[in-house]
């Protein structure tokens, strides 16, 4: 495709398709930038356009590549050609709206934002937001330019009366689960989960959804999980690096100091609980790590005796039943050697409510609680 002027702004590929009779996927190519296969539908189909691809460009490269070609008299016609797709018109159009930009809120309010940014799951919108139609609902950010290494996002959320637990993804990274609240909520996003990209795609999976005429308080038969208002992307301050060698106290006096935290209670004066079966914490150091490399945990043993996991950048270490202060793991070569990051989830095999147990007003549920970390070189 050429054109008159250079292109610049969101853009957007509109092409009118016959598809292959045996519904083969179509994958399109724009000046080598390959964008997922879709199984085109007859008539009008869209692409969003990257910024990286179109800006300044007076000309187009757009690819096809169908899955599986067919010859029509394979399928008892007369035409013996060999068939992909049909093609009956394509265009360029600019996009409005939808865009994000870091630093301020995207409204999902009706007219406010294109439903290319509500990618699946969604009710239709209404003034205020819109709901997810399930459990599961994903959204899909497009940037103006590519972010940077540190950010958060915050996400306006309404909440259903049975709403709990909010498990959200971000470019496939998985965020530990969080107990949200009415309004403005934010996860730090962890280092290189966003960095560079143009497009930031977000999971959203609630643990139970809601019907509001099941209880006969209303005529809404909808099926609702969580409620969103606007979302957004914002820069955040670069966690110091973690020092080797040092065991460092966890707590509310001292924060999270170096560490991207999450699944955890709010810090407490002695250290931290977290919040369900599991949690995280990742760290980042200003060296690549070699050698050998030991894990120090100052575990609070939880009202009752737990077995406690840890999975190291993807590696699951052997359970144990941790001691009530001191804790040792020596991390294997192959989760630390060369890493200038390392993300250390820790799972326990049963959690516990205090109210549950013994004369206590605590209705938390709390997992493991530690009270300081720390890594230390062997060699």
């Amino acid at each position: 495709l050429a054109f008159a002027e250079p292109l610049s702004g969101l853009l957007r590929l509109d092409m009118d398709i016959a598809p292959s009779p045996v519904g083969a996927a179509l994958a399109i190519t724009a000046e080598g930038h390959q964008m997922p296969p879709v199984v085109p539908v007859p008539g009008i189909n869209t692409w969003l356009l990257p910024l990286s691809v179109t800006q300044g460009r007076t000309d187009l490269e757009i690819r096809l590549h169908v899955a599986n070609a067919v010859r029509p008299v394979d399928l008892g016609l007369a035409d013996d050609r060999l068939l992909g797709v049909g093609v009956c018109s394509v265009g360029i159009t600019p996009v409005e709206g939808g865009v994000c930009t870091v630093g301020q809120m995207l409204s999902l309010g009706n007219g406010q934002v294109l439903p290319h940014v509500l990618h699946r799951g969604w009710h239709k919108q209404e003034p205020w937001g819109v709901w997810t139609s399930g459990a599961e609902a994903s959204l899909r950010l497009i940037l103006i330019e590519p972010l940077g290494d540190f950010h958060r996002l915050d996400l306006d959320l309404q909440l259903t009366p049975v709403m709990t637990d909010l498990i959200l993804t971000v470019n496939g990274v998985l965020l530990t689960p969080a107990r949200v609240k009415p309004g403005v909520n934010s996860w730090t996003l962890p280092p290189g989960c966003v960095a560079g990209a143009e497009h930031v795609n977000i999971g959203l999976r609630v643990s139970k959804t809601y019907c509001p005429a099941a209880d006969g308080a209303s005529t809404d038969d909808r099926v609702l999980g969580i409620g969103v208002k606007a979302i957004g992307l914002f820069p955040a301050p670069a966690t110091p690096p973690w020092p080797v060698g040092e065991l460092l106290p966890v707590n509310a006096t001292v924060g999270w100091r170096g560490i991207y935290p999450g699944g955890w209670h709010r810090l407490e004066p002695w250290g931290v609980w977290s919040d369900r079966a599991e949690a995280s914490l990742r760290f980042r150091f200003d060296a690549p790590l070699h050698g050998p490399v030991t894990l120090l945990l100052n575990v609070a043993a939880a009202p009752r005796t737990q077995l406690l996991t840890l999975i190291v950048d993807g590696t699951q270490l052997p359970a144990v039943r941790p001691d009530n202060g001191l804790n040792r793991w020596a991390l294997p070569a192959d989760c630390t050697e060369g890493k200038t990051s390392l993300t250390i989830h820790l799972l326990v095999d049963a959690v516990v409510r205090p109210v549950d147990i013994g004369p206590s007003v605590d209705d938390r549920t709390l997992g493991v609680g530690i009270r300081g970390v720390g890594f230390q070189a062997s060699g």
